[in-house]
This record gives C-alpha cells, structure tokens and sequence, in this order.
C-alpha cells in the first residue's frame, strides 16, 4: 500500500492558519488520523487526501523527478512558522535539509544510486512520495 500525494496549489502561499499552527505543534496525531499499523496508517492518511483533494494521484503514476520537482515547489512555498514550531519542540518534522541546493545535492546522489534499477528507483519514488505528504 503506497501513499497518494496532493495538488501544489492547496497549500502554496497561504497564511498560517490558528488551526495548522495547533496541528504543527501537536506531536501526536489525533486518533482519526492514525492506524494500528503502517498499512492501516496509509490506508488513513489516503482517505483523508482523497476526502480533501479529490484529484489525488496515486504515489505509482509519479515519476521520481515529478516528484522531486513537487518537492522542490512545496519547500519554496512553504511556510518558515512550521519549521520554527518543530525546531523548537525537537520534532522529527523539522527539515532534514537547510537549503534547495542541500535537497537537490541529496536527490543527485539518491538518484545515481538508485540508477536504473527499477527496485530501487520505486523505493526511492516512494520515499519522495510519502515526504511530499508529510
């Protein structure tokens, strides 16, 4: 079971909401956001997607550049008052990356290792994928 991801246009460029604000500082998901194990979980976190963004599309018709490049339009438009709640609570949520080019240095190496090798190249787009919903 694979994570769906969303429309960029959904959460480009807004303002910081009261109600995202409370969400980004609450570590722990509310019980109708969670599942009793990861299939559970992503079986969730995609009724909510589709719920939200009818036109979801499924993690397995992106490919990893898509993905990378929807990667790459949602840190540019993110929205600096999350990070700055999860950095100070030592959240996991907090940027792995401190810049565009530190993201782009890490895809250039995931993607040379991954190679061409269909395996590989799926659990890389996977891994985007479910970063991308995150």
């Amino acid at each position: 079971m694979r994570l769906s991801t969303f429309a960029l246009a959904c959460v480009a460029g807004e303002i910081l909401d009261s109600r995202d604000l409370q969400r980004a500082r609450t570590k722990r998901p509310r019980a109708s956001w969670k599942g009793d194990c990861h299939e559970d979980m992503v079986k969730v976190l995609n009724g909510h997607l589709k719920q939200m963004f009818p036109k979801v599309k499924p993690c397995h018709e992106w490919s990893v550049e898509q993905l990378q490049a929807l990667q790459g339009e949602l840190y540019t438009s993110r929205h600096e008052g999350f990070d700055a709640v999860y950095q100070s609570g030592a959240d996991r949520r907090v940027m792995q990356q401190g810049s565009m080019g530190e993201f782009e240095a890490q895809w250039a190496e995931l993607n040379e290792l991954a190679g061409n090798h269909t395996g590989r190249r799926e659990m890389l787009r996977d891994g985007h994928c479910h970063e991308a919903v995150m």
